[in-house]
């Protein structure tokens, strides 16, 4: 599974370039600013049908629209895809000719895990970064879990809104929040049930990861444990009930599924105060890593690796650990670097050709 092709037109810096990638890894080098990055959103575009900021942020300056344009092999044989966006209009994927009635639908289909710079900020940030990587991570193993999630936040959406105008205008109508606590009690207990079991199986793959990194020589634990446990529709219904009051008077929902969130400890310990930023980097990495194998068990696709920057500031001997590891993935790889010389030398030693790519800036 890999894409093979890439033009874009009107996206982030570039005016109209066209790419030719490798099947196994590819080598994204450049001086800062030149578009590397740009690069590794478009491909995160096409795998997920969103970016890293939104949507209307991708668009060039000074342009009305952005088109991505790619080919590749995945699923039954060759395919083409493209994703049009304009301000105001909206975004469409076409697969094949073929414009898809939901963009949920192609969820799953090209599986992608993405290593950012700044992944520590979901370390030290809100729990909605934590929940929005385990969101993003079980929606691509199950389609069921993805429509539940947004049927959840549109009911979550209106009824938040409900809250917001009974605060200002001084009168509720608590009557009026039914509809939509109903579709909470409908989809919120399956979100959770699957939440559980997805760090259930993800955690040991996790732990593995974590150990080749580091060599073992830190106790880390990655922690799930909803309170409440909120099994049936009616735990929710019970749950928002006995927070009526505190949602109207805050003009929000207070509690449920929407507010929950994942523990990351290090020798029992949150790893937020008690970690240095070296094993906070780590943790995330082997958290981001991890999710490749555990993908590629549960869809039988291996996904497409997105990685920015990923040897900034580390040594090298963690750095050829890392490249080694990359160049076992059975997957298409991406990895960025100012540095030509220094991504040929990590990858030196592994036995696996490394397809280059000059990014020019202004391309």
């Amino acid at each position: 599974m890999h894409i093979e092709q890439l033009s874009l037109t009107g996206f982030r810096s570039y005016a109209e370039a066209t790419f030719t990638f490798g099947s196994h890894l590819n080598g994204l080098f450049g001086p800062n600013g030149s578009g590397k990055t740009n690069l590794l959103e478009a491909l995160h575009f096409l795998c997920l049908t969103k970016g890293f900021h939104p949507d209307r942020d991708a668009v060039r300056q000074g342009d009305r629209f952005f088109n991505l344009d790619a080919t590749g092999e995945w699923g039954e044989g060759r395919h083409s895809l493209k994703c049009h966006y304009q301000p105001g209009v909206g975004k469409r994927m076409i697969l094949d000719g073929q414009p898809l009635p939901r963009l949920s639908q192609h969820i799953g289909q090209l599986p992608v895990v993405v290593v950012l710079p700044d992944d520590t900020d979901l370390i030290r940030g809100g729990s909605s970064l934590r929940r929005r990587w385990l969101d993003g991570a079980i929606s691509q193993t199950d389609p069921r879990y993805l429509e539940a999630l947004l049927h959840y936040e549109r009911a979550l959406k209106q009824r938040n809104a409900l809250l917001d105008a009974f605060r200002q205008q001084g009168v509720a109508d608590p009557g009026a929040l039914e509809p939509w606590d109903y579709q909470l009690a409908q989809h919120g207990p399956y979100l959770q049930q699957q939440r559980r079991l997805f760090i259930q199986d993800f955690e040991p793959v996790f732990m593995e990861m974590h150990r080749h990194i580091c060599g073992g020589v830190e106790a880390v634990t990655l922690r799930y444990a909803p309170e409440p446990v909120l099994a049936t529709e009616a735990d929710v219904q019970d749950l928002l009930q006995t927070c009526l009051r505190a949602d109207l008077a805050a003009g929000r929902s207070t509690r449920g599924v929407h507010k929950e969130d994942l523990d990351f400890l290090l020798k029992d310990h949150p790893l937020r105060s008690h970690g240095s930023q070296g094993q906070q980097k780590t943790f995330v990495l082997a958290l981001r890593l991890a999710l490749a194998p555990f993908l590629h068990k549960q869809t039988g696709r291996a996904p497409i690796l997105l990685l920015d920057d990923l040897f900034d500031k580390l040594d090298p001997q963690r750095t050829h650990a890392l490249a080694s590891l990359l160049a076992q993935h059975p997957g298409q790889v991406f990895i960025t670097h100012p540095d030509e010389e220094r991504l040929q030398k990590a990858f030196a030693g592994t036995q696996q050709s490394l397809v280059l790519c000059a990014i020019h800036p202004g391309a």
